[in-house]
Parts: structure tokens; sequence; C-alpha cells
């Protein structure tokens, strides 16, 4: 489970202080996949970044597992980003590995053996569907591909969370389906956590059973999903809503992962 009690953001500039976050509470239970949604610039990515703490918060604690892990440094800071996957919206990936070589890549850093980290990534590679790319490097993939190749990587330590960062932005509506629909089979079937950083209601609707509104820096609304949509209090959330998304659709037990068109550039 993941706390944030009173936590706050603050940057310094040349112009003065920017406060990006502040008084946020949140509970996310283990087993959620919890959306935090809202405009560019409301504190989305600074929030996501504090649950790792690429980000230090100015105050407040954050709450993992029952631990305050606001000032980790050192072995505690590495195993628990160890334990909290991330996927960003610019797939980040090595271009100069190969596919195999970049889901390795973080077991080679906890200096697993090379046999242990081929079959852990193959492993890996088979459940998102690109065991057959293991030797493509990622300029040789769509984009819905290479997000997935992050997926698994981001899968290699086993993580108990993971943190996505407007992970779908880049992708087409029909390819976002297919990423959100690997997402919430990973859920569902390895017990990852998620939180999921998105602009988009249509993203929030199909894959969060939970979610949060964020406008400057405040958390204004939070709750499920179904709940928030149908009965929204806040005037941003009002306006999101109004203003409308793009298409996404529905879930479907049929949808699958496979039907993405592979893209090959010579």
């Amino acid at each position: 489970m993941i706390e944030l009690i009173d936590v706050g953001k603050v940057y310094q500039a040349s112009d003065g202080d920017h406060r990006a976050l502040e008084g946020v509470n949140l509970r996310i239970e283990d087993g959620d996949i919890f959306g935090i949604i809202g405009e560019s610039g409301a504190g989305k990515s600074t929030l996501v970044r504090m649950l790792n703490l690429l980000e230090r918060p100015t105050e407040g604690r954050i709450i993992i597992d029952g631990s305050d892990i606001t000032d980790y440094q050192g072995r505690e800071l590495r195993e628990l980003r160890a334990n909290i996957g991330m996927i960003l919206q610019n797939f980040a990936l090595f271009q100069q590995r190969t596919v195999l070589q970049n889901v390795t890549f973080p077991l080679e850093v906890r200096r697993e053996s090379k046999t242990a980290s081929a079959e852990r990534a193959h492993e890996l590679l088979r459940l998102v569907n690109l065991d057959d790319k293991a030797t493509r490097y990622p300029s040789e993939l769509s984009g819905g591909q290479q997000q997935r190749v992050a997926i698994a990587r981001a899968l290699a330590n086993e993580p108990h969370y993971m943190l996505c960062d407007e992970a779908t932005s880049a992708l087409d509506s029909r390819t976002t389906v297919q990423v959100l629909d690997l997402l919430a089979r990973i859920n569902a079937e390895l017990g990852v956590t998620m939180v999921v950083i998105t602009h988009s209601l249509a993203v929030a609707r199909r894959i969060c059973n939970r979610i949060a509104v964020i406008d400057a820096g405040h958390i204004v609304e939070e709750g499920f999903t179904a709940d928030v949509f149908a009965n929204p209090k806040s005037e941003i959330t009002h306006e999101l809503l109004d203003w409308g998304d793009e298409a996404v659709d529905q879930p479907s037990s049929k949808q699958g992962v496979n039907g993405e068109e592979e893209v090959v550039r010579g």
C-alpha cells in the first residue's frame, strides 16, 4: 500500500519559489490500478516521481508498505526503486541494445548471471508477445512494440508497483487499447499495483478502478472511477468531462495484444 501524507513540493527558481504540490493526501491500495488525471502542468508527473524518489518532497511523508521512504538513501533507495517499475511516454529504450538486452539491463545492474537474466527476459518477452523480436533493435519496432519492451523491462526485477507516466500518450488509439489491456492483464495475473498518470479521461475510464483528479498541485477529487465520472464534484472534473476525450474502446474480453501491425524500418 502507498500512502501520501500532507505531501508538498516547492521548486526554487530565479523568479521565486514555485509550488508544484501542496497538501497531497492519497491512499493507493494493493492491487489497485489508480489513475491520477489532470491538465498539463497540474503536478501529475511530479507526484508520480515522488513515489520512487526521483523527486523528493519538500514537506510531508510517503509511506510504502508501512515504511516511511521519504529520506531513503543508498541501499534502501536502490531496493525501493527495484520494487517500483516505471514506464514513460517516450519508451526510454537503449537504441544500441537489442530488445533482449534492453530487458536484461536491470538484471545486469543487479549483477544477475547472464543465463538467469536471459531466461527472465525471454519469459517477460513471451508475456508481452514479443519473444520473436528478441534480437531486433528498438528502431525496427513500432511504437506500441517499443512500449511493450519497456513494460517487460519494468517487470524484470519483479516489482510490486508500476508507475505509468503518460505511457500511451505517444500511441494511436488502437495501440493504446492494446497496451492498456496488457497492463490490465499484468495487474490481474501478476498482482502488480499500478499508478497511471494521464491527461486522458478515456484511458482512466478503461483501465483505472480508482482515480484522483489533480489541479494546480492539489487533489480536488478522488474515488471509484465510475462514481467520479458519473457525479463529478470539482470544477476541473466538470471541465475535463465537458471538453471530451479521444475515443478508446470500452474493455472487451476478446481484445488482445497481438493485432498490432509490425513496423520494420530499413
